[in-house]
């Protein structure tokens, strides 16, 4: 069973604020979709959508990576990441809510924010390493300039998570 000590992460130690809050200025950008992602309105008709390459999902409520196994998910509201059955379907209208009721059909299993990290760490790099070819040293003006309290608390971070792998 997972402790949790290990499912509770510092603010100030969570890259995924610094990222979830990157890809929203990429999607307004239309990075996003120039790197292939499929944009699509979320099916509860809502004005979000949902941005899809391969088996990964990003929405301005979450993410999700499906793996040969399972659905790992990341929900922003409450910073945690969860594992869920690979069979699941993942419910926009109850994404965004910040309590486990979001998941009704599904138990969903808290994971570790490393493990979780490790997981989804390489699509985050390929997609930075393709982000630096096309636009250069952007991330580190947009890091220097705007954001959130939080999001300035986490950029170390996201520095350090995009730097080197999460497990040694």
């Amino acid at each position: 069973m997972v402790g949790l000590l290990e499912i509770i992460m510092n603010p100030t130690q969570n890259p995924m604020i610094v990222q979830m809050w990157l890809w929203g200025l990429d999607a307004i950008r239309g990075d996003l979709t120039a790197r292939g992602f499929l944009k699509k309105p979320r099916p509860d008709n809502s004005e979000s959508s949902i941005y899809s390459l391969e088996q990964l999902h990003l929405h301005g409520h979450g993410i999700w990576l499906e793996t040969t196994t399972e659905i790992l998910v990341y929900r922003r509201p409450s910073k945690n990441w969860y594992v869920l059955p690979k069979d699941t379907k993942v419910c926009f209208e109850q994404f965004s809510q910040t309590s486990l009721a979001w998941c009704n059909y599904a138990h969903p299993k808290p994971i570790p924010h490393r493990q979780a990290l490790a997981l989804i760490q390489p699509f985050i790099l390929e997609y930075e390493a393709w982000l630096l070819a096309r636009h250069g040293n952007l991330r580190q003006q947009q890091l220097a300039s705007i954001g959130t309290k939080a999001v300035k608390r986490a950029r170390k971070a996201w520095r350090d998570f995009v730097r080197q792998p999460v497990f040694k």
